[in-house]
């Protein structure tokens, strides 16, 4: 299978993207609850009108979340050998987001709240970075070709990386229909029984 042959091809910077998503959340679970606090009160300014979309109509919020979530996965597959970054920040929210639930005596919450999706949707964010730092490795290669003289053809080696940004894609839709339609009830039904 295409996926599994791209997958393997691309282990090495898969694991390298898992490692900056490990670094990040690491980080993120480093600051201190106040500055949490204040990092979630931001945070909550661009998450609450997605929030207010799943409550609204769950299948018009899967559509949102579907959306933002392409376009983190293209632009780490865009940016390269950037592509970590994005990855190490998307776990530091992660990381700082446990942090202030976990102040708030709301841990359980958080978790219930991230784990249904987060199953699916943070591998697929680290194979987008995966395969954009396998691209921006295939950029460099091109880039010292043509200092040196000579040519290397970028197309003909970028296949496997674009067929892992498929996969991602593919990822995030089953990410975003767990996110709105089962994430909440799943919080909802446990949140009920919470003090």
């Amino acid at each position: 299978m295409k996926f599994i042959a791209a997958l393997k091809q691309h282990k090495f910077y898969i694991a390298f993207s898992a490692i900056a998503f490990i670094i990040g959340l690491t980080l993120g679970l480093l600051v201190s609850p106040d500055e949490a606090k204040a990092l979630t009160k931001s945070l909550s300014e661009t998450l609450e009108p997605i929030a207010e979309y799943i409550r609204r109509n769950p299948l018009l919020g899967v559509l949102v979340i579907l959306l933002k979530n392409w376009a983190t996965a293209l632009l780490t597959f865009i940016l390269g050998p950037f592509s970590p970054l994005i990855v190490a920040y998307n776990g530091w929210v992660i990381g700082v987001l446990g942090v202030h639930f976990k102040a708030q005596g709301k841990l359980l919450i958080y978790i219930l709240g991230i784990v249904p999706h987060g199953i699916v949707e943070i591998p697929a964010l680290i194979v987008a970075g995966g395969a954009g730092l396998r691209f921006g490795r295939l950029l460099v290669v091109k880039l010292i070709a043509r200092i040196k003289g000579s040519d290397y053809n970028v197309k003909a080696h970028i296949k496997p990386s674009l067929t892992l940004i498929v996969l991602s894609l593919i990822l995030f839709i089953i990410a975003a229909f767990i996110e709105s339609l089962i994430t909440p009830l799943i919080v909802g039904i446990v949140g009920g029984f919470l003090p």
